[in-house]
């Protein structure tokens, strides 16, 4: 039988397209934060001088500012789409998590990587000539975040499943610093040329082109998939048995520190990561810095995990990531999946209370 150490170039490969399949994902869902201004605000022409050409528009409870390709949405809509995608998340790993334990990488990545696809699709089309600003368009932005939700989250149980089997024994710490960094890449790349592409494209390109990441993303998860599938029939099938039974009593035994690392992962990301998605235009209204600065500031979280996790990953060797070393290996699916379900539910409560709180104070 090889060994893992035999296996050295193969790890790194399925390691490499792990951190692929993340990035358009992580890209698609941060997207909203940096065009907050164009989501929330009315469509509003104004003339060369900057004067209001639609009084209406221009004077009502969420316009200040003079916007032509605006979507209207509002705080309150604006943060349901946050809110939408965190709580399909929530619910979704915990299935995601006993269907790729019992069902297997393969079933995961393609079931997974479709509804992704389609969610930004939807999206995409959602704001197309005949769509935009009617009566379809928030119902078809809902359903994209809905699908987009559901499939990213997935993405991840399957992404984390394989890289902790694959890593297990050597480098796991390196291997999952290295796959957040290039999931941070994404909401770093986001936050620098995201108001860039829509100041000089619209709206409409930069949709489509996050669809043609979360492609890219779909095409990668399932190679990652395959390629396990390729390493699995090269070891023994008491490995294999591993990666496909899960019992009851596994989620029984869980000990009393990975529920309090479940909480606490909750408590951190409810905390940062709705104050991001709002953050844009506050300092955008309250600050002064135009789109372009607000957003870079905006994405500063991001910019540090991007260079600080890779470097953990390699000094703190024995306490992180904790849940594979918490868990037993056929369990890991759905060790995952309560920890992400968790963290989800806070972000999507969080962003609940921000949009009616930012609804109620108007402008």
């Amino acid at each position: 039988m090889p060994s893992y150490s035999e296996f050295r170039t193969f790890r790194f490969l399925i390691l490499f397209c792990g951190c692929m399949l993340t990035f358009g994902s992580f890209f698609s869902f941060d997207m909203p934060s940096t065009i907050q201004t164009e989501l929330q605000e009315l469509p509003v022409d104004c003339d060369e001088n900057g004067s209001f050409l639609d009084v209406d528009n221009a004077t009502s409870e969420f316009n200040v500012t003079c916007c032509t390709g605006c979507l209207g949405l509002g705080p309150l809509h604006y943060n349901l789409l946050f809110a939408l995608y965190a709580w399909t998340a929530s619910i979704n790993v915990l299935i995601a998590g006993v269907l790729v334990d019992k069902l297997g990488t393969k079933f995961g990545a393609v079931l997974y990587g479709s509804l992704s696809l389609s969610g930004s699709l939807i999206f995409a089309l959602s704001i197309v000539k005949g769509l935009r600003n009617t009566e379809y368009m928030f119902p078809m932005l809902m359903i994209g975040r809905f699908l987009l939700g559901s499939g990213n989250s997935g993405m991840r149980i399957v992404q984390d499943r394989v890289t902790a089997f694959w890593f297990r024994h050597k480098e796991l710490s390196l291997a999952f610093g290295i796959c957040l960094t290039f999931s941070r890449l994404g909401s770093v790349f986001n936050f620098l040329v995201t108001s860039v592409v829509v100041k000089k494209f619209g709206l409409e390109v930069l949709f489509w082109a996050s669809s043609v990441l979360c492609c890219s993303g779909f095409l990668f998860v399932v190679l990652m998939s395959f390629l396990d599938q390729y390493g699995l029939k090269k070891l023994n099938k008491a490995d294999k048995e591993v990666r496909r039974t899960l019992e009851c009593k596994d989620i029984r035994d869980f000990s009393a520190t990975y529920w309090i690392l479940t909480i606490v992962t909750m408590l951190s990301y409810s905390t940062i990561i709705p104050y991001i998605a709002d953050s844009s235009k506050l300092y955008q209204d309250k600050y002064g810095y135009n789109q372009h600065i607000a957003s870079y500031i905006a994405g500063a979280p991001y910019y540090i995990a991007l260079l600080g996790a890779p470097i953990l990953g390699i000094l703190v060797i024995t306490m992180w990531p904790s849940v594979p070393l918490l868990v037993k290996p056929r369990a890991l699916g759905i060790a995952m999946g309560i920890l992400t379900s968790f963290q989800f539910i806070g972000i999507g409560i969080a962003n609940l209370v921000m949009g009616k709180l930012l609804n109620l104070r108007g402008p």
